[in-house]
């Protein structure tokens, strides 16, 4: 935000000074994550998406149901060039569904279509 110090003149000429606080206009959220995808790993699952400038992270929302009527997780994956998470899920044969969101500050984008794997040994 910035200030501005302006002077105010009436008809009796007399003048009155007041800052002036610019408002930030309305923020948006940061788009959705395009690419998402679940790759089957060792006792896990590789989560990756692909990069949305301007955010500061991703929101990995994990579930055991695709729709997500009991999410079980959502980790916070820190900076805009972090493009990939392993959820380890300690065993084999575990269906995991992910959704992926960009976050700014307190707003976070729509989330991905979801995507799924099978963790292996």
């Amino acid at each position: 935000m910035s200030s501005s110090l302006i002077t105010i003149h009436d008809l009796n000429r007399m003048s009155v000074e007041s800052t002036i606080t610019a408002v930030n206009p309305l923020r948006t959220p940061p788009p959705t994550p395009d690419n998402v995808s679940a790759t089957t790993r060792t006792f896990g699952i590789l989560v990756q998406w692909s990069r949305v400038e301007g955010c500061d992270g991703y929101i990995v929302l994990v579930s055991d149901d695709q729709d997500f009527e009991s999410p079980i997780d959502q980790i916070r994956v820190v900076g805009e060039s972090s493009l990939s998470y392993t959820y380890n899920t300690g065993n084999v044969a575990v269906t995991r569904y992910f959704a992926v969101s960009a976050y700014s500050g307190d707003m976070a984008s729509a989330k991905t279509a979801v995507v799924s794997a099978v963790s292996t040994s």
